[in-house]
């Protein structure tokens, strides 16, 4: 509604739940898959108005460096899990 691209429609790459959620999924006309490529993208971002991005984090140490991904050698999200 508010978005400046792909207005009107939920954008995703990627879907993980039950079988309640691939039937909402499937062939619903507000849900858009598309490659986390485009999603990604700096310059599809960069379209979108007043973009807010957030992030969750796993832990925080007193550096500042934010795991988002993984603890230790055990990954909860990205490209293993």
């Amino acid at each position: 509604k508010y978005k400046t691209i792909d207005t009107g429609r939920t954008v995703v790459s990627n879907a993980h739940g039950d079988h309640d959620l691939y039937d909402f999924l499937d062939r619903n006309p507000i849900i858009e898959f598309h490659p986390s490529r485009y999603l990604n993208d700096l310059q599809t971002l960069a379209k979108i108005d007043n973009l807010i991005s957030i992030v969750g984090a796993f832990k925080i140490d007193l550096t500042g460096q934010i795991a988002t991904d993984s603890i230790s050698t055990k990954f909860y999200g990205g490209l293993w899990s």
